[in-house]
């Protein structure tokens, strides 16, 4: 799933809303990465996200059976506006885990893999209704 915003008059928010998005998945027990992009022509940030593990065996577990979450926004300033898009990270591999358990004939692989996705899914909602509030906040 890739979604693009338009946030009209709030490209000068950029470092905020970035600030913003990173204390509060930090603190709902997410790894974050902020990358500012110097050779873009406009002030652009990539934000990424992923879930935080405590356990490395829980990692890999979570990874190989298609349970690992991520997210990516690509914040761009465009003139005066703030673009944002929205994307998933892992689904190759939640879809090469179902894949597997096809061929396999092994549905208890299909489990974790739709679980994994339906999580994806509600990440980036999550992510989405975040930066929708942050601007509602700043308008109200």
């Amino acid at each position: 799933m890739s979604e693009t915003r338009y946030y009209p008059n709030c490209g000068p928010y950029l470092p905020a809303l970035s600030r913003h998005l990173s204390e509060r998945f930090d603190q709902e027990g997410y790894d974050v990465q902020v990358i500012e992009e110097p050779e873009a022509t406009s002030p652009t940030m990539t934000f990424q996200m992923r879930k935080r593990y405590n356990e490395g065996w829980i990692k890999t577990v979570s990874t190989y059976t298609g349970l690992d979450t991520a997210a990516t926004l690509l914040l761009r300033v465009v003139g005066e506006d703030l673009e944002v898009q929205f994307g998933g990270a892992k689904w190759i591999d939640k879809a090469a885990v179902a894949g597997v358990g096809v061929l396999a004939s092994l549905g208890v692989l299909l489990i974790p893999a739709g679980i994994g996705a339906w999580k994806q899914r509600q990440l980036l909602e999550d992510l989405q209704q975040a930066v929708d509030d942050f601007f509602r906040r700043r308008d109200g």
